[in-house]
């Protein structure tokens, strides 16, 4: 589904049936500004995880930056390291505090855990040769700035972001009917989401449609 036709969906579900281009531009705000309150949450869809992303970790240097649109680790997996493309263990995350304390002067030379910084992951110990690690994570999706633009949300979840955009509209003209019509479309469309996400997890498979995993 693209922008353009999730933009007619909210205004069919506000009664109206004509396009406005003042209109539509708030209602694409209003699609924007649900997707960015989606992804401050802390439970990220199943389509918006990407397995096995690389970090890359240069000798002697103890952190390595997040991947752009970064949001969140999947916790249900591990962080792996591999050196010279061979696996060598699965690494712990732990509080940077305590695991700076833990590993004051160790003589290892690849790293056991990890500490989840702003913009970075810390390894303890540093590494003293280059190493690779895969983890599966959690990034936010691209923003819908296009008409013809179809995102993850729009691919696999259109009804979500439809709802919540027109709750927001609904609510600033004080449209109690539409209110009701999008509060039921978005109960729906979460009841849904829950169901595939259980059935996923049931089947160890987390795919999604337009990604590569």
């Amino acid at each position: 589904m693209t922008r353009d036709e999730a933009v007619a969906l909210v205004n069919e579900g506000l009664s109206f049936r004509r396009s406005s281009p003042g209109r539509d531009a708030i209602v694409v705000e209003r699609l924007q500004e649900a997707q960015r309150q989606r992804e401050m949450g802390e439970q990220p869809p199943w389509f918006l995880r990407t397995e096995d992303v690389p970090f890359t970790a240069t000798a002697n240097v103890p952190t390595i930056a997040l991947p752009v649109g970064f949001w969140q680790f999947d916790e249900e997996s591990s962080l792996k390291l591999y050196t010279s493309g061979v696996f060598t263990r699965n690494l712990e995350f732990g509080a940077f505090d305590q695991l700076s304390k833990v590993w004051s002067g160790s003589t290892e030379t690849s790293p056991f855990a990890v500490a989840l910084r702003k913009d970075t992951i810390y390894l303890f110990p540093t590494p003293t040769s280059a190493v690779t690690l895969f983890a599966d994570v959690y990034l936010h999706d691209d923003e819908l700035l296009a008409d013809d633009t179809e995102n993850l949300w729009l691919a696999n979840a259109p009804d979500i972001l439809i709802a919540d955009a027109g709750l927001l509209v609904a609510a600033d003209i004080d449209d109690e009917v539409a209110i009701k019509k999008f509060t039921a479309k978005l109960q729906r469309a979460e009841a849904k989401l829950f169901a595939e996400t259980i059935e996923r997890e049931m089947n160890g498979r987390i795919y999604a449609m337009g990604s590569n995993n």
